[in-house]
């Protein structure tokens, strides 16, 4: 029967915009979701019921009569205009400001994504990650060579830290008359008497303070002089700590820039080693080809790694204490033909990147059509909730319209049924 037509277009109307009603409302809800891209659903008549065909007599042509069948999801298009970037202060967010993806990988199986979200971390092992722990992809292995100059105070061995016990403590103080004489050899050597070593007082009580004396000749701890015998004290130890370095200084002489493809590291490079922080030492201590802690104490007085930077070409520089900086890593890029081929695997993810057609494989920001990095920034959700409620209002009187072809067909069937009574 002819009805049935109706009943069928108004069941594939409700089914269509319910679809949309899906679209619409998983836009809403990740309209703060960071480097979300939005989509849209596209409708499409269904088949036609062809009455009368079209054909040509007499040099004239005779008009087709079809009635279609309803309406039907052809497809869901992703929008993938730039998001607004917004600052957020942190080092480890980086948005883009263009074309391209981040590439990371899942450490645990090697999996392949792609993402526009640039919320990162970084972890325990001083890996770039996403928050799901995916590694972002680059460069890597940059390196670097330092000239270090100065001297060191002492001339002796470097003797590992003693532990002496206070001679008394009075009324929660550590005995202030008396010196505290350390025994022979306990004191090490290789101190300097005009600059001492640091001593450092443990215990249960607070305020403390003692200076060492040094003998000139051997270069030992032969006594220690409080200062001032602090308070609370019950139990306390003094530590007489490694000889300090002096005037020992670091220049950055060169850098390697990274060459290798793999997992983006923002870490210090290992000390003193061929693939890591490399010294060029000019400091007396290089006169002494016998002296066994001259690499220990570069090491230990080396500039300590104040934050990093990620430049908008994607380099990642460390930036020393002593204001050097250098580069051990670099974020690339990856850029797609058919954006719209790719597959969403939540977490901001996307896979399918080669059925995608990869046109930038590894490519660095800011060239060959690719956009650049912002680092303190994120890209937000491109979605418009303007236009989302609007359309909103649209989906939904579509389905009331659609849910009345099905009450309309119903009652004049009624009236069919009621025409034997």
């Amino acid at each position: 029967m002819a009805l049935s037509g109706s009943l069928g277009a108004g069941v594939a109307a409700l089914k269509s915009f319910s679809k949309g009603l899906e679209v619409i409302g998983n836009n809403i809800a990740n309209s703060s979701t960071v480097g979300y891209k939005g989509q849209r659903i596209e409708y499409g008549e269904s088949f036609n019921n062809i009455l009368q065909r079209s054909s040509t007599a007499g040099g004239a042509s005779s008009s087709a009569s079809q009635i279609g069948s309803g309406v039907n999801v052809v497809t869901t298009q992703g929008l993938f205009n730039q998001g607004t970037l917004t600052n957020t202060g942190l080092a480890t967010d980086v948005g883009i400001s263009g074309e391209g993806y981040f590439r990371v990988v899942d450490p645990n199986d090697g999996s392949t994504f792609i993402t526009r979200a640039g919320n990162f971390r970084v972890d325990s092992l001083g890996y770039l990650v996403t928050q799901s722990g995916l590694r972002v992809q680059g460069l890597t292995g940059g390196t670097a060579t330092f000239i270090a100059t100065g001297t060191r105070l002492g001339t002796g061995e470097q003797a590992p830290a003693v532990v002496v016990e206070p001679a008394s403590i009075t009324d929660g103080e550590i005995n202030a008359v008396l010196p505290i004489v350390v025994p022979i050899g306990s004191g090490g050597s290789g101190y300097d008497a005009d600059n001492p070593p640091e001593i450092t007082i443990q215990g249960d009580g607070f305020g403390a303070r003692a200076t060492a004396d040094v003998d000139p000749d051997t270069g030992a701890v032969i006594a220690i002089k409080i200062l001032n015998g602090g308070r609370g004290y019950t139990s306390a130890s003094i530590i007489i700590g490694k000889p300090p370095g002096s005037d020992i200084a670091f220049s950055l002489q060169e850098q390697n820039l990274p060459d290798t493809y793999g997992d983006v590291r923002i870490s210090m490079p290992d000390l003193n080693v061929a693939d890591g922080i490399q010294f060029n030492n000019n400091t007396d201590d290089a006169l002494n080809p016998g002296n066994p802690f001259a690499n220990e104490l570069l090491v230990e007085h080396f500039p300590g790694l104040q934050s990093f930077a990620v430049s908008s070409t994607g380099d990642v520089q460390l930036l020393l204490d002593n204001g050097d900086y250098f580069t051990v890593g670099q974020v690339l890029m990856t850029n797609v033909a058919d954006p719209q081929a790719l597959i969403r695997e939540g977490d901001n993810l996307y896979s399918g990147a080669a059925v995608a057609g990869i046109t930038i494989e590894n490519g660095v920001p800011g060239t060959a059509g690719l956009g650049t990095l912002q680092q303190g920034s994120l890209e937000l959700s491109n979605v418009d909730m303007t236009e989302e409620f609007a359309e909103l209002i649209s989906v939904q009187r579509a389905f009331q319209a659609g849910s009345r072809i099905i009450t309309t067909a119903d009652t004049i069937l009624q009236e069919v049924i009621n025409l034997k009574r």
